[in-house]
């Protein structure tokens, strides 16, 4: 996992309400103290419904289909690496 090569602490969270298809979600921290900066976001937790979900298709010149759409990804991909160099600046 990336957050161990970062060198962030996380531990894995079970996500309720789908116990035939248990699911995880990382949740990550650095450092103590007064000071802090908190971060939020999520990326696909929705279980699948159909195989039709992952069809790429163009509508009305946009492209849509599940993980076609704008989504939280690259916000918690950047969270991380801010996170990873907030800690390298502190041992600076």
């Amino acid at each position: 996992m990336e957050l161990d090569r970062l060198g962030l602490a996380y531990q894995l969270v079970e996500v309720p309400g789908f116990p035939e298809r248990p699911t995880v979600q990382p949740l990550s921290f650095h450092g103590d103290g007064q000071r802090s900066f908190t971060s939020t976001g999520n990326y696909d937790v929705v279980p699948a419904q159909s195989r039709g979900q992952f069809t790429p298709r163009i509508e009305n010149g946009k492209l849509v289909g599940r993980g076609g759409q704008p989504d939280m990804k690259a916000a918690v991909a950047g969270m991380i690496y801010a996170a990873a160099l907030i800690k390298g600046a502190r041992s600076l």
